[in-house]
């Protein structure tokens, strides 16, 4: 008897990848992975996008701190005196 067969999406991928599936869910794409050379092949495509992207260290420009943060002193409520 031949094992039915599963399609599995990028979505599916990107759980599996992630960590997101469950024990059994998990199994199943290892299972297909196994048999689906192309599969595999998409998943090897997604980690090592996942690596790059781990692997880049963004920080916002100068200009951008500088707009937030005269944003933020714009937003600060005014101190009023109390008159006794």
């Amino acid at each position: 008897m031949v094992p039915m067969q599963q399609t599995f999406t990028q979505n599916d991928l990107l759980q599996y990848l992630y960590m997101e599936t469950d024990i059994v869910q998990s199994f199943m794409v290892e299972q297909q992975m196994g048999h689906d050379y192309s599969l595999k092949e998409d998943f090897n495509t997604l980690k090592q996008s996942k690596d790059l992207l781990s692997s880049i260290s963004l920080s916002p420009s100068q200009a951008s701190v500088d707009f937030i943060l005269a944003y933020g002193a714009l937003k600060q409520p005014t101190k009023t005196k109390v008159i006794k």
